[in-house]
């Protein structure tokens, strides 16, 4: 009863109650899926801190060497995404005290040893990267060695991922004010980036999901309001770093996660998002011993790391000999076996995909199961043993559609070009392609000014119309209420 009337308030909240609005992202859509072909996963980094003194991170350099070696390719994402803190902005050995060219010379020469390009690498700023950049104007260390700043000369970036199954929108912001004196933080959103956030979401706002991510948590910047209601009518889901702590939780009403750092921290600081038939999963290994990394990825867990509800997570059917298990384990030696156990229970073997190594099934039969939450569990035996367990909600409710043919393997990712008009505005992107091209991508230079650009959506005639004042959170309130447990972090 309660996803029942989630859904309906999601979908009102959506339709404004009857005022025009455009389509938005739909989180509920998440299916349970014997489709094993409409997954992708992406690499979450942050907090590398290059340039760390030797008590506080002595390893910088080396972790993230081994997170774009051996991690990259034992994992192979569609897309590495760096929240912030890219470097330590310390000169000498002062922390915080200011940007020094070594430090993001070491930063540079780490990404590009990698072969990192712009389609498969986003970096965006932190706090430490800002340090002292108050009088050069414009965190100009950032804009001059990032991969994102040097590339693109911005300090935001928008990358569309186009599949067979649907368009994914990424969207990295930025949180540090355009500088900050040394010892100074000032998170901030700009009143350009808010407008530039605003047109993105809205040209974008076809896409299936809409993933964003930037360097604080969303409601710590100044003038975080105005993009806290954005993400909210987009639902949008939003990754960060910064705290150096590592789950997923809800705040603001919204899907949140963050992964711990990966220069000054030693666990959970390589964390990988998957997208499986559209129901999200966010889970971390460690730099130190990361193999085997086990993800379960179907059925979606309907518990974040907090305790709190995942909003949304669907119910399994409990009438059923041949629901689907699906997990990815990621191990740079082979892996011996897989199996999955409910509650405990006998473990059950999974076979390996014969297209996706990485990608492992199985088969859950639920017949005789009570309803209500129980744990399923994935257990990996490589050179270690490791496992991922998920809370799952068993019902009464339809049972998914075997396929005839499995559609086994995972699809390509393509960058589509998100690119900007020379007004600043993004442009709407192509429609999804079964084989997309890898394409420019862009993002808006963000204004000195602090007043938002005049700016009219080219190419797109989906803006939403405002909704009635206060109706959206309002009614985002009510759904998370409905289903949520009180957590430290919740607000």
């Amino acid at each position: 009863m309660k996803t029942i009337l989630c859904r309906l308030i999601a979908g009102m909240t959506l339709l404004g109650l009857g005022a025009t609005s455009a389509h938005a992202a739909d989180p509920f859509a998440a299916r349970y899926s014997h489709d094993a072909s409409a997954i992708f996963w992406l690499m979450h980094l942050s907090d590398t801190h290059i340039g760390a003194s030797v008590l506080e991170g002595p390893n910088a350099i080396p972790h993230f060497e081994f997170a774009l070696g051996e991690g990259y390719t034992t994992i192979d994402p569609a897309v590495v995404i760096v929240t912030g803190d890219l470097c330590d902005g310390s000169l000498g050995p002062i922390p915080a005290a200011g940007q020094e060219d070594a430090e993001w010379i070491d930063y540079r020469s780490v990404v590009d040893g990698a072969g990192m390009t712009t389609d498969l690498f986003m970096d965006v700023p932190g706090n430490h990267d800002a340090y002292g950049e108050n009088s050069a104007g414009s965190l100009i260390h950032y804009l001059t060695w990032s991969l994102n700043g040097s590339t693109f000369g911005a300090t935001t970036r928008t990358m569309v991922l186009d599949f067979p199954f649907g368009q994914y929108l990424l969207y990295g912001a930025s949180t540090p004010d355009e500088g900050s004196p040394p010892f100074v933080e000032n998170p901030e959103f700009s009143g350009a980036e808010v407008a530039e956030l605003d047109a993105v979401l809205t040209a974008n706002a076809t896409a299936t999901l809409a993933l964003t991510f930037g360097h604080h948590p969303v409601g710590t910047p100044d003038n975080s309001g105005p993009v806290i209601d954005l993400l909210q009518q987009h639902q949008a889901f939003w990754f960060h770093g910064h705290r150096h702590d590592f789950g997923s939780y809800s705040d603001h009403f919204l899907y949140n996660a963050e992964v711990d750092s990966l220069g000054k921290g030693d666990v959970n600081n390589i964390a990988v998002i998957v997208v499986d038939n559209d129901a999200l999963s966010y889970a971390a290994t460690d730099v130190d011993d990361p193999w085997p990394f086990v993800v379960v990825t179907t059925p979606a867990d309907r518990r974040l790391d907090s305790g709190d509800e995942n909003p949304y997570a669907y119910e399994v059917c409990n009438t059923a000999t041949d629901n689907p298990v699906r997990a990815l384990v990621f191990d740079a030696s082979p892996v011996s076996e897989v199996s999955f156990s409910v509650a405990n229970g006998t473990a059950v073997p999974m076979t390996q995909d014969a297209v996706e190594p990485r990608l492992w099934h199985g088969v859950w039969d639920t017949t005789g199961l009570a309803a209500g939450e129980t744990t399923l569990t994935v257990t990996a035996v490589g050179n270690n043993t490791r496992s991922h367990e998920v809370h799952v909600m068993l019902a009464d409710v339809t049972c998914p559609t075997p396929q005839a043919q499995p559609d086994a393997g995972v699809a390509d990712a393509g960058v589509a070009d998100a690119g900007l008009s020379d007004a600043g505005l993004p442009d709407a992107g192509p429609e999804p392609t079964p084989d997309a091209a890898v394409g420019e991508d862009a993002s808006a230079p963000t204004s000195d000014a602090g007043d938002p650009p005049s700016l009219t959506p080219s190419g797109c005639a989906c803006r939403a119309a405002p909704s009635p004042v206060g109706l959206v959170p309002l009614l985002l309130v009510l759904c998370w209420l409905l289903g949520r447990r009180r957590s430290p972090r919740s607000s």
